[in-house]
């Protein structure tokens, strides 16, 4: 949630979402939860953020806009 309250975060959503550009604001949540899961230790898979690890290397999962799996270095992939 820190990250998405950031300033520059914040105020990207809120304009986008006020000038109704759903896909503008779409991509602005997609890159705060793609840094909240690096700030928790996660990886993660989205539009504009492959993931080069196993189990398959994509920028999305089953269309989903964001996909995040425990961190790689447990050797683990479990989708959280």
């Amino acid at each position: 949630m820190q990250t998405v309250q950031r300033h520059e975060n914040a105020e990207l959503l809120r304009a986008a979402a006020l000038d109704e550009r759903l896909a503008d604001w779409t991509a602005c949540l997609t890159r705060a939860v793609v840094k909240s899961c690096d700030r928790l230790g996660w990886m993660s898979a989205a539009r504009g953020n492959k993931l080069d690890s196993p189990p398959v290397p994509h920028s999305e999962y089953l269309t989903m806009d964001v996909m995040a799996f425990a961190h790689k270095n447990t050797g683990n992939f479990n989708v959280l």
